[in-house]
């Protein structure tokens, strides 16, 4: 689920290694070029992106315990993200007659200025039934709309793309 975040670490690790390995590190902060102030500009992006994307973890925290059924059916009621309790939605009585899911869900990319913002995210889901036979499977790539209230993220509106 974090595979976005440990990118962004093993680039600034890259970064590190690419200017500790210079001769004369003492005098490296006095001879800056072009592509050193290239490298510590990357590096600062870097580190603003990687806390964005630290800060919406709760968001991909709460979709997946929500697709998971972590979370109860009612807590979501009226929300947008009520969408992802697939177990009611598609199935609805049988719920105790199925087992439990499985899901891989990647975060592709965030956008936000710490208020409002958007999530593009893809999706595995599959379904099993109490026996461990699977009953369906699909993917999907989605893109969140996100607003923060209280210090809390939300999803106010899912885009979801084809599923297969």
């Amino acid at each position: 689920m974090y595979i976005d975040l440990l990118i962004i670490v093993l680039i600034i690790i890259c970064a590190i290694l690419f200017i500790r390995k210079r001769k004369h590190k003492s005098s490296l902060l006095l001879r800056i070029k072009k592509h050193k102030v290239l490298i510590i500009i990357i590096a600062i992006i870097l580190l603003v992106y990687g806390a964005m994307l630290v800060d919406t973890n709760s968001v991909m925290n709460q979709v997946k315990d929500t697709m998971l059924l972590y979370v109860d059916p009612a807590e979501t009621a009226g929300k947008p993200i009520e969408q992802y309790n697939y177990y009611v939605s598609f199935y609805g009585d049988l719920v105790t007659n199925l087992g439990r899911p499985n899901l891989f869900m990647v975060r592709l990319c965030v956008l936000h200025n710490f208020k409002d913002g958007y999530i593009c995210s893809c999706y595995w889901y599959r379904l099993y039934d109490d026996k461990g036979g699977l009953i369906s499977a699909w993917w999907a790539p989605t893109i969140w709309e996100i607003h923060k209230e209280d210090g809390e993220w939300e999803i106010t509106k899912i885009f979801e793309g084809e599923s297969i």
